[in-house]
């Protein structure tokens, strides 16, 4: 056997192509979302999910901010295939709603996109049990149906 030839590959060079980034801001007051959305990693996908710790300001203004201060500091690319999520509960407010209306179309980087749960995320758990078009006054009916199908210690795991 003879030595591999050092010289053919240069100093700095990339060995395999880059996998497309998901950077993702959630509002973070307890990690449901993060939990839920991390399970979409699989090993030797073309793609990585990166999460952004959304600090104390989780209004959706904040939670923009945030993820576009990351987009920028990482050098990410809508040409690349990277990809940006806000995701955050309206939480049957109005003032929420139209707030983040405002920023889908003050966003001038098409691949930045808002995710949003009404009342809260969870209803995403209850709609892998159940179709329903219900309204939910609160994060707590939905809670309540969920736990037909989770058992509570489960739902107290994702709450924390």
């Amino acid at each position: 056997m003879t030595k591999r030839d050092i010289s053919l590959k240069k100093r700095g060079t990339k060995a395999k192509k880059e996998r497309v980034t998901y950077l993702i801001v959630a509002e973070g007051r307890n990690k449901t979302e993060t939990m839920y959305l991390s399970h979409f990693q699989e090993q030797g996908k073309d793609y990585y999910i990166r999460f952004v710790k959304a600090g104390n300001k989780t209004d959706a203004e904040s939670l923009y901010k945030t993820l576009t201060a990351k987009w920028k500091e990482l050098g990410l690319s809508a040409a690349s295939g990277d990809k940006g999520f806000v995701v955050l509960d309206i939480d049957n407010d109005s003032n929420k709603a139209e707030k983040v209306i405002s920023l889908i179309k003050e966003n001038k980087n098409e691949a930045i996109s808002f995710i949003v749960s009404n009342p809260v995320f969870e209803i995403w758990f209850l709609l892998h049990y159940r179709f329903t078009t219900k309204f939910y006054a609160d994060g707590d009916a939905v809670i309540k149906d969920l736990k037909k199908y989770i058992p509570l210690h489960i739902i107290k795991c994702f709450l924390q």
